[in-house]
Parts: structure tokens; C-alpha cells; sequence
């Protein structure tokens, strides 16, 4: 699976891969869950391959689960 693609991957490999959204990746940086870095002096978010894989490694369905952040009611 991971053999073609190169050390160093981008914000939309890494969603594709995951299969979630690059604003998934955006947040799951933000909270630590899974680290991007930014090559110097660039906003891009790039990827370590061994960082992916170790996350697939990890409990993946526990991330993939989206938070509700709003709480909804129902119509009366």
C-alpha cells in the first residue's frame, strides 16, 4: 500500500489514504492526534509516511468517528 508513495506525503495523499477530509487532517493536527510539520518556510502541511502508517497501526476507527459538536433539537 505504501511502498509507491514517497517519506514525505502531502495533506491530500494523507486524506486520500485515510479516506477523510483534508479539514480532518487540519484538526486532528491541531489537537495532537495526528502531527503534521510545515517543510521551512511554507504553510503546507506535509506528512511523514512512518507517522501514517504508526497512526493506521493505532486504533483508527476511535479517530474516524466524527464528534458531534452541536448539540441538535428536534422540531416541536
Amino acid at each position: 500500500m505504501f511502498e509507491d508513495k514517497p517519506d514525505i506525503l502531502s495533506i491530500g495523499e494523507v486524506a486520500e489514504i485515510l479516506n477523510v477530509s483534508t479539514m480532518t487532517l487540519r484538526r486532528w493536527d491541531k489537537e495532537g492526534i495526528l502531527k503534521a510539520f510545515r517543510p521551512s518556510m511554507t504553510k503546507q502541511r506535509r506528512y511523514h509516511k512512518k507517522d501514517v502508517i504508526d497512526f493506521l497501526k493505532s486504533t483508527p476507527e476511535t479517530h474516524k468517528k466524527p464528534k458531534s459538536r452541536r448539540k441538535l433539537t428536534p422540531f416541536p
